[in-house]
């Protein structure tokens, strides 16, 4: 059930309306320069829909949805506006999760799972339309790239010979480990949208509609029996089959992104537990974040804490956090 929500005026409606059109189709027109705002365009769905309710939020997503395809046609960018297409259902569908007061847990499947159908309809009509496939031409792309930099080694007059056997022998490895975990890395990339979905509509729900749809991110906990298909899927990662092997990796990958999001959250619990002023703990969180050796520490964090429980949280804790 709904809560009341806010009636926005009509110069507030076009604005909306306007900015979920822009949203959708700068990206296709101009992807090196506004090719990022696809990350938080479910963002911006996902707050439309918690600050003006399902109903009248589903119509402002739609009207830009029809004025951006008017545009893409236009600007003949309708390719790249499918794209755009196939975010929106992930902020609707963790819109709904939210009002209907599912964990962060739920809601965070409930999105994947939107993601992952919004982009295999994706491939398909992309599929009918122009006869290619997005995914085989990421791979083709990524392939080429491999190509033109060996080749640019090749005419380098510094290139030793060593660095030449490498080229030879160690690029089709490079390139099949590429297409080995190639879903698992679209599929972290589709979590990592989710929950910077979910953290920064918390956030902007509770500043501007004055309400809390979960607990604050420093609380979130991953169910403790998500680390069974952490153990077994790194049990059949070793397993020689070219069916069961795959999946395993992938697995592991998105897993690895999920708990390195616990390991933040917990980070997040300590700073602010011992009031670390922000501009020191915005230098350890850039640190974390961005230094491969900080992410490997997060993910260590987010998997050990299902045994340690670093933060020691009850059920009163965050029981006490919910809206």
């Amino acid at each position: 059930m709904e809560r009341e929500v806010e009636k926005p005026a009509v110069g507030n409606i076009v604005g909306n309306i306007l900015l979920i059109a822009a949203a959708s189709v700068l990206p296709g027109i101009d992807w090196a320069l506004f090719g990022w705002i696809h990350i938080f365009l479910p963002l911006l769905v996902f707050f439309f829909l918690n600050k003006y309710g399902l109903q009248v939020g589903v119509k402002y997503v739609l009207t830009g949805c029809v004025l951006a395809l008017i545009v893409g046609l236009l600007s003949q960018t309708f390719s790249a506006l499918l794209v755009s297409y196939s975010l929106i259902p992930v902020g609707y569908f963790l819109a709904r999760s939210a009002l209907q007061k599912d964990t962060p847990s739920i809601a965070g499947l409930k999105g994947a799972a939107a993601f992952v159908i919004g982009w295999l309809l994706l491939i398909g009509v992309t599929g009918l339309i122009t006869g290619t496939s997005p995914y085989t031409e990421s791979i083709q792309t990524i392939n080429l790239w491999i190509d033109e930099m060996a080749a640019q080694y090749q005419e380098n007059p510094l290139s030793n010979e060593t660095g030449q056997i490498f080229l030879e022998n160690g690029l089709p490895q490079i390139k099949a480990v590429i297409e080995l975990v190639l879903p698992g890395l679209l599929l972290s990339s589709a979590f990592f949208v989710i929950i910077l979905t979910m953290v920064l509509g918390n956030r902007l729900v509770a500043k501007h509609c004055e309400r809390q749809l979960w607990p604050l991110f420093r609380l979130w906990q991953l169910p403790d029996k998500l680390i069974w298909v952490v153990i077994v899927s790194t049990g059949l990662a070793f397993v020689p089959s070219d069916l069961i092997r795959p999946i395993a990796v992938n697995l592991i990958i998105v897993l690895s992104t999920i708990y390195s999001f616990q390991g933040f959250a917990i980070s997040v619990f300590f700073m602010n537990k011992w009031n670390v002023p922000i501009l020191f703990r915005s230098f350890i969180y850039v640190m974390l974040i961005f230094q491969q050796v900080g992410s490997i520490i997060l993910l260590i964090i987010g998997v050990f804490d299902t045994w340690v429980d670093f933060r020691k949280l009850s059920n009163t804790d965050v029981e006490a956090a919910q809206p």
